[in-house]
């Protein structure tokens, strides 16, 4: 009662065909399949009320190993009134050490702390990539903030 918040008619509605502002954040997390930490960011869009799309890019480390990378170009489907859990996929295009750049696919499930109008959020994602009949489970936690 003491700390104001953001009332519902405070929110921007219409952004051109974005219906809330751009986000971008930080995302980290644990490939299990080569056993690697990754860093990266991610920006956010949404497209009406429930489609998002989510444009990531990680990099890869391994220690003793170079550096590999991989882009995301991904979309999700937010669920229920303030999309706290969403389910999503896309192409990735992933750059292994000493190897030339593959592109593969993602299917990814998550959870968001706030809804898509807040100032923030964080999330948490289950992702699974498949490249050359290859699939890699990753989790990853990030933060989103509206620009």
């Amino acid at each position: 009662m003491l700390l104001p918040s953001e009332a519902a008619a405070q929110r921007r509605t219409q952004e051109g065909i974005f219906s809330m502002p751009f986000q971008a954040g930080p995302r980290s997390g644990r490939n299990f399949e080569n056993n690697s930490w990754m860093v990266g960011g991610q920006l956010a869009a949404s497209l009406g009320k429930t489609l998002e799309l989510r444009p990531s890019g990680d990099m890869y480390l391994k220690r003793g190993e170079k550096m590999a990378w991989q882009l995301n170009g991904d979309a999700a489907i937010r669920f229920g009134d303030d999309g706290f859990f969403y389910a999503g996929g896309g192409i990735a295009w992933l750059h292994p050490p000493d190897v030339d750049p593959q592109t593969g696919y993602n299917v990814f499930l998550g959870l968001n702390s706030a809804a898509p109008w807040e100032k923030a959020r964080g999330f948490i994602e289950g992702r699974w990539t498949h490249v050359n009949d290859n699939t890699a489970f990753q989790l990853v936690f990030g933060a989103l903030y509206r620009l």
